[in-house]
């Protein structure tokens, strides 16, 4: 928490990552091992033995653990506008931009995620996001079985 009483957009980011990764590691255990044995064969990569304190480490070697991303896919436009709000109070910005119709699929994507080096360095956490493109769906059915009414 800073001096000002607010929690900083890090820590927001950080405890939202932690929250994902737990969610996860309860609905798909394996998820829990693959993450442990990451970690223990990063730490056996880079000869750690467990003894310096985070603060000692090169900041390539305090990042390596951390959560690097999750992702989402959103249904309109109006869900992709409230999550770049939610994403901003996280510090996370829209970088990158993929247009997979090229490819025949539908959609569009940008990955959330911080920028800068203090802000990587504090917590590189990133939300790929893709967005349903219901007007580039062909089958014209399709679109308004998918269509979400908004009430």
């Amino acid at each position: 928490m800073s001096t000002s009483g607010f929690v900083s957009p890090h820590e927001i980011r950080t405890r939202f990552s932690a929250a994902m990764s737990e969610m996860y590691r309860q609905e798909v255990p394996q998820y829990g091992t693959l993450v442990d044995l990451v970690a223990d064969m990063n730490a056996r990569t880079l000869g750690c033995d467990g003894l310096r304190p985070q603060e000692a480490r090169p900041a390539s070697e305090r990042r390596i653990d951390l959560e690097r991303h999750g992702a989402i896919r959103l249904g309109t436009a109006a869900e992709l506008a409230v999550v770049r709000r939610i994403f901003a109070v996280m510090g996370m910005l829209p970088v990158g931009y993929y247009d997979l119709s090229v490819a025949g699929v539908p959609v569009h994507a940008t990955a959330f995620r911080p920028v800068g080096e203090e802000a990587l360095e504090k917590s590189p956490f990133r939300v790929f996001t893709s967005l349903l493109r219901l007007e580039l769906i062909e089958d014209e059915q399709l679109p308004e079985r998918a269509a979400v009414t908004e009430t």
